[in-house]
């Protein structure tokens, strides 16, 4: 597999819990119905609808064009992995399952330190009045 297709896919999901809950979900191998995929986004994001799940599937279907098979029946649309890529897609998916908490941009490690720094004014804060109640 050429690395530029997986880092390709591992940026697309970076830190969209729907994204990875789809993979997550594709990553076994059997073919689910675009209303599984729909139902285990809605799980991670609320808000989503059917737009944005054929968002998501596009989005995969343009980092790598051999990722996903699609079937379609009468009884509607299925999605699966591709056999080959399985073992890359659930090396993506347990690295972001494993420490979901940390952040895994750039941006989410600024916000997380601008967080702390916020957290620890206020902490400081709290000890001064703390400290001028001593003195009421």
């Amino acid at each position: 597999m050429n690395s530029i297709i997986a880092n390709r896919i591992y940026n697309l999901v970076s830190n969209d819990p729907a994204k990875i809950a789809v993979l997550n979900l594709l990553s076994d191998g059997k073919w689910h119905t675009r209303f599984e995929v729909e139902s285990i986004a809605k799980d991670q994001r609320p808000t989503i609808g059917l737009v944005g799940i054929c968002m998501i599937i596009k989005m995969l279907q343009d980092a790598d064009t051999e990722l996903l098979e699609v079937y379609d029946n009468d009884s509607g649309r299925f999605y699966r992995l591709n056999p080959q890529r399985q073992s890359l897609i659930k090396k993506i998916v347990d690295y972001y399952m494993k420490d979901s908490r940390d952040p895994k941009t750039s941006s989410a490690k600024q916000f997380k330190k601008f967080k702390e720094r916020l957290r620890s004014t206020k902490k400081s804060d709290l000890d001064y009045d703390d400290n001028l109640k001593q003195f009421l």
